[in-house]
């Protein structure tokens, strides 16, 4: 069977059709023209591999990353950087009609990263036995299957510094049982916060001495990079302090972009309050307090709103308020609106409070999403209800990927 490639999708595949029948194609490019076999059939589209190449696309490039066929990290980067731009572009407007029903929006080009490569200062390893030697690695893509790696392409330098000295120790104590399975690195310049993760068949006592083992064993062959469970860092002038365990933004370039871009937004309107959710370690809170005399950041994790109370005293803020709730519940208890919602929710977006949102009305919405099909969901919710768009801009903060950052401006009509 042979189809062309036309565009991406979200999730990664090509996209082609097949006597009218939609087929998504595991790593094909658009303007590739493929032989193909069908995996799995279903009444409105089908999935398929490739075979053999007819003719491969001009957008194809060289993989920067010998593990890029196995490694569950990324999916483009075959795909010309400029073409991932454009394919994220088209898949944000799709989704925004697909799934949205919205035909009147402003959508902004999207920011390109700084970086294509190097930009991701945190990492979740995987640390497993392959022919009796522990390994560093990633999940293959789509399974729980590891993938051994030496170096990730898209992660930071003193990231990859940490996983060449962790697969030192590991060659150097072969006889060690290592009782961590999971390690989360976070880092900013020449630092680096380090979580490990003990395996379930681990003894705590034993854990504690090997992980210190471990930490020590790095500092002394990385000096120059700070070791420690959390992470000092300086962000747009401000002072923080985060965990790489916690959820911390990926690509600080890109992040910082955002937060220019949500404080051009707001920055004209008479407004006092803001309302938070989903806040963090107080990303946003922070870097916006300047705009509101009264700000209230509403998170469920409490090590989290413990840093943001922290990361709120580093920088002498007194007009925030930082709460560990679930967002849904504090926003039921409302009756007051603030004059700005800010959300920024987890992948599977913010249903749940929709109702409440619409109930209380506030004037401005500004919703940050990392899932265009979660976030085309809510906004039909509130644009059908109470409110219009009056931006949308794409952001790309994980390159060689296809995932796409938004931020969006809705205002009460």
């Amino acid at each position: 069977m042979e189809i062309t490639i036309d565009k991406l999708s979200y999730g990664g595949a090509g996209v082609g059709r097949v006597d009218g029948k939609v087929v998504f194609v595991d790593g094909g490019v658009p303007g590739d023209k493929l032989k193909i076999k069908i995996v799995e059939e279903k009444e409105r589209y089908s999935r398929a591999e490739i075979e053999d190449f007819i003719e491969k696309s001009k957008e194809r490039t060289e993989p920067e990353c010998k593990f890029f066929e196995d490694c569950g990290g990324c999916n483009w980067q075959d795909v010309k950087y400029k073409t991932q731009l454009a394919e994220k572009q088209q898949i944000v407007s799709d989704s925004l009609q697909r799934i949205g029903k919205i035909a009147e929006y402003k959508l902004d080009d999207i920011a390109a990263s700084p970086k294509e490569y190097g930009y991701r200062n945190r990492v979740l390893l995987t640390v497993f036995k392959e022919n009796e030697e522990y390994r560093i690695g990633y999940f293959e893509e789509g399974s729980n299957q590891n993938v051994s790696i030496d170096r990730c392409v898209i992660a930071s330098e003193e990231i990859n510094h940490v996983i060449a000295v962790l697969i030192k120790y590991f060659e150097e104590n072969k006889t060690f049982i290592i009782p961590f399975d999971k390690i989360y690195l976070l880092s900013s310049e020449n630092k680096i916060s380090i979580s490990f993760l003990q395996s379930e068949k681990s003894h705590k006592s034993e854990s504690q001495e090997i992980v210190q083992n471990v930490v020590e064993y790095i500092e002394n062959k990385l000096p120059d990079i700070l070791i420690d469970h959390k992470l000092e860092f300086d962000f747009m002038g401000y002072q923080f302090t985060s965990s790489s365990y916690l959820f911390n933004q990926a690509n600080y370039e890109i992040h910082k972009d955002i937060v220019e871009t949500i404080s051009a937004w707001i920055e004209p309107l008479e407004i006092n309050t803001l309302l938070d959710l989903y806040c963090g370690i107080g990303n946003f809170s922070i870097t916006l307090s300047q705009y509101f005399k009264k700000i209230t950041g509403v998170d469920a994790s409490s090590e989290s709103i413990k840093l943001a109370k922290r990361n709120s005293d580093l920088n002498d803020l007194v007009n925030i308020n930082f709460i560990n709730d679930k967002c849904r519940k504090h926003i039921e208890r409302l009756n007051e609106a603030p004059d700005v919602l800010l959300a920024d929710p987890p992948r599977n977006g913010m249903k749940d409070l929709l109702v409440h949102i619409n109930r209380i009305k506030p004037w401005n919405i500004i919703y940050i999403s990392c899932n265009p099909t979660t976030l085309a969901r809510d906004l039909k919710a509130l644009t059908e209800k109470n409110y219009k768009i009056n931006r949308i801009k794409p952001f790309d903060m994980f390159p060689q990927t296809y995932h796409v950052e938004l931020a969006v401006w809705l205002e009460l009509i």
